[in-house]
């Protein structure tokens, strides 16, 4: 019933073909009478707003190396006359030899003639285009796309094939970005088989624009069908809610009183093939005019899309410093939020930063007979932490003291080859970090192998075990920086990490000398010279007592708890 309805309306449009009406031609084949009756034809079917490419090459005309200005092509109308169709609006527009329609529609079913004035040599083409979207098996009629998932294994199939008799004889042609699709040693996951491509394991590579072309015959005339799509290579779909990654927790900023603040929100939303996020500022759980919503930033990756949302109050008002400013998004999977508070900012609070250093001074001064400062800073900063500083850990909603990251790939320490007892990366950082820091001064490390569990993303992995971490503790060495990806990826997320929240810090531990880093990132480079250094010796770094531990201690946050107040310090 469909092909006989598709019939109907090409015989309506080409009526030459059934009524045996003389066709009339323009005066530019005058002096070639026999032209188009004699022309080479063919015959194509379109769907309707799919892309179409109208060639003009038969077999007499591929060789010619004439220029498109003396090739002309014809459109057929209704009464039988034929009109030069140069010019026409923007869906239909000459290149050479051929006609290429954007988004083809019923309108544009009819025939169409191809003349070279040189030589006289013509081609006439019918194109019928079908109406029925529903055989198009695409979403989107209008922009058909097909998303395949990365590492998994499927199928590309013609859209709209199972609707015609396809003869054997007329197997399927594949191109992609216009060049033929065939098989090859090099790539054994790829195989045609029954006219369809069969991927064991989509690549990225995979993503292009697709066109299959097949035959069918009706009523004695071979049909030449041409659908063209996009293919698309996606990561699955996330199962998580989104990640506030600015305001992580409850975080505290200065404002003053009378003056305009600016609130930033920034979240990590993975990825999703229907991406429909919401990320908005809050007052008190409420949206408020107050708050002005600057324009949505957005970066987007392959695996997800990181958004920031800027809000601005024009004036701090005494309410505000008893107000809860929420970071509020969601997406399919859940919701997520951050809570952000304002504290006044007091003018004197250098001064009394500097008397409490003075009087602190003063302390360690008076217990130390005033003798050798300068040599034990660090030992006398130690004590000074040990009895007198708060705990720093204590209601600040971190999980871990220390996120570590270092190259899985096991290198020798500069002096190690020479030395009996060598220390690898890999135990440098599972074995001899944790059994220090952890059972030595109770410190609790983030591991990635040991606390983070298997099978989620690992950039959100990443982004949400730094978050639930005080410290950033970065083993530097050739192998780190020559990973240029996952681990350079950790250090960035560890600066901005810092940046966006003072309680957070990176501790640059160099494992051995590192080279040229003239192709890292800005940022790294940057990060790399201003932070803080500590410097590995290998055996000389391993002692309790050696300056490395002590200086690294120092970086760590003021923890209060039994290994810590067992210590014994002479």
């Amino acid at each position: 019933m469909i092909r006989n309805i598709w019939a109907l309306i090409f015989i309506y449009n080409t009526p030459e073909l059934m009524s045996g009406k003389p066709v009339t031609y323009p005066s530019d084949s005058s002096n070639y009478p026999g032209c188009f009756a004699k022309a080479a034809q063919r015959y194509y079917y379109a769907f309707v707003r799919d892309p179409f490419e109208l060639a003009c090459e038969p077999a007499d005309l591929t060789n010619d190396n004439s220029t498109h200005n003396e090739l002309l092509w014809y459109r057929q109308n209704k009464e039988g006359n034929s009109e030069k169709v140069n010019g026409w609006n923007e869906v239909v527009s000459q290149r050479g030899r051929n006609f290429s329609f954007t988004s083809i529609s019923s309108a544009d079913t009819g025939t169409y003639l191809c003349f070279l004035r040189t030589t006289g040599l013509c081609l006439k083409v019918y194109i019928l285009v079908a109406q029925t979207e529903s055989q198009t098996n695409c979403q989107n009629a209008g922009n058909c796309e097909l998303f395949l998932i990365r590492s998994t294994a499927d199928i590309i199939s013609c859209p709209g094939i199972q609707h015609f008799n396809v003869s054997a004889s007329f197997p399927v042609k594949w191109y992609k970005n216009k060049k033929i699709v065939e098989e090859y040693t090099e790539r054994p996951s790829l195989k045609i088989k029954g006219g369809q491509i069969h991927l064991n394991t989509i690549y990225d590579l995979d993503s292009g624009n697709y066109t299959c072309i097949f035959n069918f015959i009706q009523n004695h005339i071979t049909w030449i069908v041409k659908r063209t799509f996009t293919v698309r290579v996606v990561v699955e779909d996330t199962k998580k809610s989104p990640t506030v990654i600015v305001p992580y927790g409850v975080k505290t900023i200065e404002a003053e009183l009378g003056q305009p603040v600016q609130l930033t929100c920034k979240v990590y939303f993975g990825y999703e093939r229907k991406f429909d996020p919401v990320i908005k500022w809050l007052i008190n759980g409420k949206e408020d005019m107050r708050l002005q919503h600057d324009e949505v930033q957005e970066t987007k990756t392959i695996e997800g899309f990181t958004l920031i949302q800027d809000a601005h109050l024009s004036k701090v008002t005494e309410e505000d410093f008893s107000t809860n400013f929420t970071c509020f998004s969601q997406n399919s999977q859940g919701n997520s939020s951050g809570e952000l508070r304002l504290k006044e900012k007091e003018s004197n609070i250098f001064q009394i930063k500097v008397i409490t250093i003075s009087t602190s001074l003063i302390f360690v001064t008076i217990v130390c007979g005033c003798v050798g400062v300068y040599k034990f800073w660090i030992e006398i900063v130690l004590i000074y932490r040990h009895y007198f500083s708060k705990d720093e850990t204590v209601g600040d909603g971190k999980e871990f003291d220390a996120f570590v990251s270092y190259a899985n790939t096991s290198s020798l320490g500069e002096d190690d080859e020479s030395n009996n007892h060598i220390i690898t990366e890999e135990m440098f950082a599972l074995e001899l970090l944790p059994f220090v820091l952890e059972k030595q001064y109770g410190y609790k490390l983030c591991l990635f192998e040991r606390d983070v569990l298997p099978g989620g993303v690992y950039t959100e992995d990443v982004i949400s075990s730094i978050k639930r971490s005080r410290r950033v503790i970065i083993v530097l060495s050739p192998n780190y920086i020559a990973r240029n990806g996952s681990k350079i990826f950790e250090l960035q997320t560890g600066v901005s990490s810092m940046l966006g929240n003072y309680k957070t810090k990176v501790i640059l531990i160099k494992f051995r000398s590192l080279p040229d880093m003239m192709d890292l990132p800005q940022n790294v480079r940057k990060a790399i010279a201003v932070l803080p250094e500590i410097m590995w010796k290998g055996n000389k770094s391993s002692p309790l007592s050696s300056k490395f531990w002590k200086m690294l201690r120092y970086h760590m946050p003021v923890k209060k708890n039994e290994c810590v107040r067992s210590q014994n310090f002479s």
